[in-house]
């Protein structure tokens, strides 16, 4: 656990923060708290792979794909605010 925490999310943590920090300065990224934004983040990323097996089973009307539910979910938190370069 040590080796995960030290190698692993601790540099993830401080690299994260650090982007999303200056995402937050800029009006770039709408997640209110740059501390926690490396969290939601992964977890965006996570929990599609945890849940595919149990949407595998659901029956989807015509629309989008999984997929692109999911970029436009990251895409919606990651889009530059309007009016900032």
């Amino acid at each position: 656990m040590d080796y995960v925490s030290s190698k692993i999310w601790q540099p993830y943590l401080m690299v994260m923060q650090t982007l999303f920090s200056e995402a937050s300065e800029k009006g770039a990224s709408r997640l209110p708290d740059p501390l926690m934004a490396p969290v939601s983040f992964l977890g965006l990323a996570v929990m599609p792979q945890l849940v595919a097996p149990a949407l595998n089973h659901v029956s989807w009307p015509e629309g989008p794909s999984p997929a692109d539910r999911i970029m436009t979910s990251i895409d919606a938190i990651l889009v530059r605010a309007e009016g900032h370069a």
